[in-house]
């Protein structure tokens, strides 16, 4: 049962990431043609359809044959599955907890904050009377 809730995280994300790099690659070539303005030579090669259809089919078609990839590949199946495996290990603090560090942190960079308000008002006080 854990393996299959690992392996169901595992396509998704690699899903997730396919699309992801298929919607970079998409924005990273549309950038390429505008600034050599290739989009209206790319757009007539393929039969007028727009540069948003032509880019998206290669985009989709990147992102398939990454997903595919992704997953058919032995050792990042096998990765991504025990990060998950572990990543269900984690224990998360209690709400308790989480309040008095977040107070210890704050009292900590308050009082570093005023020493150093000090510290620099007497540097500045005595440099001053110094060059006075």
């Amino acid at each position: 049962m854990e393996s299959s809730n690992s392996r169901k995280f595992t396509i998704l994300s690699f899903f997730l990431l396919s699309a992801l790099g298929a919607y970079l690659f998409f924005r990273g070539l549309t950038q390429l043609l505008d600034w050599f303005k290739l989009t209206n030579m790319v757009t007539a090669a393929v039969g007028g359809y727009p540069w948003k259809v032509v880019g998206g089919v290669i985009s989709g078609a990147v992102g398939l044959v990454t997903f595919v990839g992704l997953s058919v590949n032995q050792k990042a199946t096998s990765f991504s599955d025990e990060v998950f495996t572990e990543a269900k290990k984690v224990t998360w603090p209690t709400g308790k907890e989480t309040y008095a560090s977040t107070l210890v942190v704050v009292i900590m960079v308050v009082s570093a904050g005023i020493l150093l308000f000090v510290l620099d008002s007497i540097w500045n006080w005595m440099f001053r009377a110094i060059l006075s």
